[in-house]
């Protein structure tokens, strides 16, 4: 394929890019809190087999810090679905 057409095709397609490129962002964000969130989780865990205990001062801890997560996630996940409906409306 040509450079100029490549070019032409490139300046009218780019907000698709930049639409992609931020939906792509978001969904790694959200990714890294799901990541995080485990990663709690993990050490909740590891942390009652090890001590062969709960202690349910770390559980709340670690469950406040997942619901923050959570709510980040969802968050991440609202502003999605409003750009992808204004992207369908418009």
């Amino acid at each position: 394929m040509s450079r100029f057409i490549r070019d032409f095709w490139g300046r009218i397609l780019s907000p698709l890019y930049v639409g992609e490129r931020e939906f792509l962002s978001r969904l790694v964000v959200h990714i890294e809190l799901s990541q995080r969130a485990m990663a709690i989780l993990e050490d909740m865990v590891l942390s009652a087999v090890e001590n062969n205990s709960v202690s349910k001062t770390k559980v709340s801890e670690g469950m406040r810090e997942i619901a923050a997560l959570e709510r980040e996630g969802d968050e991440i996940v609202r502003q999605i679905n409003d750009s992808v409906l204004r992207a369908l409306f418009q």
